[in-house]
């Protein structure tokens, strides 16, 4: 789940939850072992009670919170500590309330996990997904993410560096992970004097596959380096490839190319969104 998605579960919380408050007469406490194996190296999704604040908070085993708050206008990274006393959650931010603790009843309700404060009100409206989906703890880490996204536009490189080897619907699934699922990847190729817009992978690897059976070989190479501008869980990649291919009646065919891909940060790795590709000089 990307920023974006967890800022639709956000403003779900407030109002879904909202109303199981209302429905439930006596929402179960949870004791302190039961709040610790609930939250021990799973990650928490939620929003402040009286302010418009989404985070996703990474509860690390050793002790550590990650968060990620967003408020609407900026993302930031915000490091803590946590414990259990008694049974309470104490939480404990290096930046936030003057690195004062604060101590938090948890309660189920519905299929949710939300905090009181020590005054009995209601604090945050959230609930739990297991591990680390957003990568905190790498981030808090100071793990550099343009090795994994430079890796993931190689392959996409693999893809068509086929050589004799057929470009046909077998070779397109074994790369369908490269991209995002469902229509969420668009293609706007322009590089045969044509321009192509393609919604959605599948859409893509039908629509190139039977052009590709018109060539007996096909290879590109990248020319240069990976240009990466990267913004939180986006990254843009600019990068020049040469294609060389022989077609089916001898012919040779060449060209270099532009190619701008933008991949996006998902639970499991960076996926290719969006494919521009349009004819360069040599």
């Amino acid at each position: 789940m990307t920023r974006h998605l967890y800022r639709i579960a956000a403003a779900l919380l407030l109002t879904a939850p909202t109303q199981a408050l209302s429905q439930a007469s006596v929402p179960e406490v949870m004791d302190g072992a039961t709040i610790r194996e609930t939250v021990a190296g799973n990650t928490t999704i939620g929003t402040f009670a009286d302010r418009a604040l989404s985070y996703v908070v990474f509860v690390a085993e050793d002790g550590r919170l990650i968060g990620r708050l967003d408020d609407g206008t900026r993302e930031r990274i915000e490091l803590g500590r946590w414990s259990i006393h008694g049974d309470r959650l104490v939480g404990e931010w290096d930046n936030l309330k003057e690195g004062e603790p604060d101590a938090f009843e948890y309660r189920i309700v519905g299929e949710n996990v939300h905090a009181y404060g020590q005054d009995g009100m209601l604090d945050r409206i959230q609930f739990f997904v297991d591990g680390d989906p957003y990568g905190l703890q790498a981030i808090a880490d100071g793990v550099e993410p343009e090795p994994e996204i430079r890796a993931t536009v190689e392959r996409w490189i693999s893809l068509w560096n086929a050589g004799p080897a057929p470009i046909d619907a077998a070779r397109f699934a074994d790369y369908a992970d490269l991209f995002a699922p469902g229509e969420g990847y668009l293609a706007v190729d322009d590089f045969t004097g044509e321009v192509l817009t393609l919604r959605g992978y599948p859409e893509y690897a039908e629509t190139w596959a039977p052009v590709m059976e018109a060539f007996t070989s096909w290879s590109i190479e990248r020319v240069g380096e990976i240009d990466v501008d990267l913004s939180g869980d986006t990254a843009v990649t600019f990068f020049r490839f040469r294609g060389e291919g022989i077609l089916t009646d001898g012919a040779s065919v060449g060209g270099m190319t532009y190619a701008t891909l933008v991949l996006r940060r998902e639970a499991d790795g960076w996926r290719i969104v969006h494919e521009h590709l349009t004819g360069a000089e040599e």
